[in-house]
């Protein structure tokens, strides 16, 4: 409001006394920027009736007040803020419609407008969206080939597709999987980073791939290949992803169970080995449910005593991990490993000691949630697909 109003006396002064007052697209530019950005009700709407006014005003002569591509960008971000993901879609098409427009032709969208609107797409999860990105993706494929490289997709848009992929109730691991092949065939123009890897293991972990096991032990290995690079190195949601692949086989052949088995500890220990990681709440109760599932008797009562103690000590038991172990454990052990002289379904997270949940959300005298701990720790992808 205060950036509008100094916009109307600058309109006022100009109409008076001083031309070299009056208002021009960098101007109305930056008035639509502060109404995108705002968290005010209406501020999208807002943001796109300055940026019609501003089209009309060049439309009827004023050269000034061309609009562009950043003003529609910012009134864009303002609806995929907002969650409007049709009027976002009308944004674009309006852009492409104007580049066939005379005066307007260097209107056509850049990779960041497409990649605005595949993340809100990926946000949205609606019915579609998968195939409406894939769409998007085909347009800017077109637009490379046609020499408007700014328009090409980079790593950002194959990580914006794949969230859409992850968040979609459709069985896209083939799609998702020919996406990384198409991302891997790329590595001279765009590297596959932690994001890229981590996200096509989280859903992997809803695919029916009878070889799930073997594909994100490799995939584990390869970004594991090279310590120093921060961009491609596992992070704590790989490791939980991996967990959590294991503790959904695909299969009940015995040999394949045990890979699975083999690779939940494995994976574990990693996790608690690295330098870079720190096993959370949601480490330890993908790692619980996963060996539940891949073993039993005095093997499951090993891992079990080991992987707890290993929780307890560095202090990330919650209300959800205790859950799970009191529904996969036998009573008799979990009482026992508790130390707990009542039945464990009437265990409640304040009869523990208090230094089992330090780390946890129970435990942070903040209040904020180990998970977004994490993320502010180990900057993760998603927070790069925002920037």
């Amino acid at each position: 409001m205060r950036a509008e109003a100094l916009l109307n006396r600058m309109r006022e002064r100009a109409g008076s006394d001083d031309e070299f007052l009056r208002p021009d697209s960098f101007t109305m530019t930056n008035v639509i920027s502060a109404w995108a950005n705002s968290n005010a009700k209406g501020s999208a709407e807002r943001a796109e009736n300055i940026l019609n006014a501003m089209q009309n005003m060049y439309d009827n002569g004023d050269k000034a007040m061309k609009p562009t591509t950043v003003a529609f960008g910012a009134v864009l971000n303002a609806w995929a803020r907002a969650g409007d993901i049709s009027r976002a879609e009308a944004i674009v098409a309006h852009m492409e419609q104007l580049m066939d427009t005379e005066g307007y032709e260097e209107m056509r969208p850049n990779g960041v407008i497409y990649n605005t609107l595949i993340n809100a797409h990926a946000r949205s999860r609606k019915e579609g969206s998968v195939e409406k990105v894939e769409a998007i993706l085909a347009k800017m494929n077109n637009f490379k080939s046609q020499g408007f490289t700014d328009t090409g997709p980079t790593k950002i848009t194959y990580n914006s597709i794949l969230s859409t992929y992850q968040k979609s109730r459709e069985d896209v691991y083939e799609k998702a999987r020919l996406l990384l092949q198409e991302i891997e065939e790329k590595k001279q123009q765009i590297q596959p980073d932690c994001v890229t890897y981590t996200t096509f293991l989280n859903i992997l972990v809803r695919s029916k791939e009878p070889k799930k096991a073997l594909i994100a032990e490799s995939i584990l290995k390869t970004m594991e290949k090279n310590p120093d690079d921060s961009k491609l190195r596992p992070n704590n949601f790989t490791y939980d992803a991996v967990l959590r692949i294991c503790g959904s086989p695909s299969s009940n052949d015995r040999q394949q169970l045990r890979q699975y088995l083999i690779l939940a500890v494995n994976t574990l220990t990693k996790a608690q080995k690295s330098q870079f990681v720190t096993p959370t709440p949601l480490t330890y109760g993908a790692f619980f449910l996963a060996i539940a599932k891949l073993s039993s008797g005095q093997e499951h009562a090993k891992l079990l005593e080991k992987s707890l103690s290993d929780c307890c000590e560095v202090g990330v038991i919650d209300t959800k991990v205790l859950e799970i172990l009191i529904r996969t454990t036998p009573a008799p052990l979990l009482q026992k490993l508790l130390n707990v002289n009542k039945p464990p379904s009437q265990v409640n997270i304040t009869d523990l000691p208090a230094e089992w949940s330090r780390n946890s959300k129970q435990g942070l005298p903040t209040g904020a949630s180990q998970r977004a701990s994490v993320r502010v720790v180990h900057n993760t992808g998603r927070q790069r697909i925002r920037r």
